[in-house]
């Protein structure tokens, strides 16, 4: 649905969660008007001694009402926000961690027969032109703050991410804020993946990868918006530079679906940034502080070990037994 579309149509949910707040500020206000009458009434009460009438009037006149409006006021705005945040399909709160990854290309019918028919039908006569498929997958989903545990980094964090631009994917932070999410990402990362290095260390053999990663968060040309959450997008280096050799080739890979063809652009920064390559940068700076790396190591034959990389040089065995 375009956002023209979406701003035509009617959603009466919408209409209650305007009408509701406005209802709340008239009776505020009628409330307010009528405070005047109840504390002249008060003071004449005073006035003739009827103390005890008058804290009950008081009482009665202002704690519960007030509370209640208070408690609506509240629970309207939040609802009102909360509906906002996902018709936007915005999550500041949310972190996802994702495998980005380069694989053989499918033939492009077999790709359209996943997805539709009508796919396959409209791919039959087109000849595959690239020869790698960008794929990404979802690792794990987190609250944000239980990802980055203090307050002040959590609002670094999320005001940084609010001057990402179109072509700048990375989050933008100062050196020494880029060190400590640095190593709260790699402790995070590390806790999500721990069984390699447990193998290593009771002296069984491993394969290493070393991986970047980099804070993210998509602003989205075509839609003029971001994309729901930030991201933490990790990648193996030697995949890195394989996207950076082929951005320098003007090629880009197959993706699976048309609106991850963003996601391509963002690995493009991600390189540039951490080889430090000025030329794929879109004319921003980038630090190379805002893109780090860590080695993951997996039990071989696993999943992961087993997993296809863009090339063999990002992974090593390691053998701690021939130490």
């Amino acid at each position: 649905v375009s956002d023209a579309a979406m701003k035509d149509k009617k959603i009466p949910q919408s209409t209650a969660y305007v009408v509701l707040p406005a209802f709340a500020v008239v009776l505020c206000g009628f409330l307010m008007l009528l405070r005047g009458s109840i504390l002249g009434a008060v003071h004449d009460l005073e006035a003739h001694g009827i103390n005890l009438a008058s804290l009950l009037l008081k009482l009665l006149a202002f704690q519960g009402e007030l509370q209640w409006l208070a408690t609506v006021l509240l629970t309207v705005y939040a609802s009102y926000m909360g509906m906002q945040r996902w018709k936007a399909a915005r999550f500041p709160d949310i972190v996802n961690i994702s495998l980005n990854m380069l694989d053989p290309a499918l033939p492009q019918e077999d790709i359209a027969r996943r997805r539709s028919p009508r796919l396959t039908r409209k791919l039959r006569a087109e000849e595959p032109t690239q020869r790698v498929v960008l794929k990404f997958r979802t690792i794990a989903e987190k609250l944000l703050k239980d990802f980055v545990l203090d307050d002040h980094g959590r609002n670094v964090l999320l005001k940084a991410a609010e001057r990402t631009q179109v072509g700048q994917p990375i989050i933008p932070l100062s050196k020494e804020d880029a060190i400590s999410i640095k190593i709260l990402t790699i402790n995070q990362l590390s806790g999500l993946m721990p069984e390699g290095w447990l193998r290593a260390a009771v002296g069984l053999p491993v394969d290493v990868s070393n991986f970047a990663f980099a804070w993210c968060n998509e602003v989205d040309p075509k839609k003029k918006m971001r994309t729901s959450k930030l991201r933490v997008m990790l990648v193996p280096v030697a995949t890195l530079e394989r996207v950076l050799s082929m951005a320098r080739l003007g090629e880009r890979p197959a993706v699976e679906f048309p609106s991850a063809a963003l996601r391509w652009d963002t690995l493009v920064s991600i390189a540039a940034a951490f080889f430090q390559d000025e030329s794929f940068m879109g004319g921003f700076s980038l630090d190379e502080s805002w893109v780090s790396s860590l080695d993951i190591a997996f039990a071989p034959g696993s999943m992961w070990g087993n997993a296809p990389t863009a090339s063999g040089a990002d992974s090593h065995r390691y053998d701690s037994r021939a130490r």
